[in-house]
């Protein structure tokens, strides 16, 4: 795996981890739920948080894209 991938799936973990934390901490702080809801709430932010972190990477890696072809353009000149 190339370094760049790999620290792209160490930034996915942490971020799972960080966004399960704070919803297990935030369900039994403030809402005071049993065992399945914290578990329920800890599923929908997660998968928010998927879904947020997928469409972060596909829109950054056009981004991306057109960065590097703006900089390899300028190069010439």
């Amino acid at each position: 795996m190339r370094p760049e991938t790999k620290r792209r799936v160490a930034a996915f973990f942490a971020g799972i981890a960080i966004v399960s934390f704070a919803t297990v901490i935030g369900t039994l702080a403030f809402l005071k739920f049993g065992m399945f809801g914290v578990i329920r709430n800890v599923a929908i932010t997660d998968a928010a948080f998927i879904a947020i972190y997928l469409l972060w990477i596909k829109l950054h890696k056009g981004y991306e894209a057109m960065y590097k072809s703006g900089i390899e353009f300028e190069e010439e000149k």
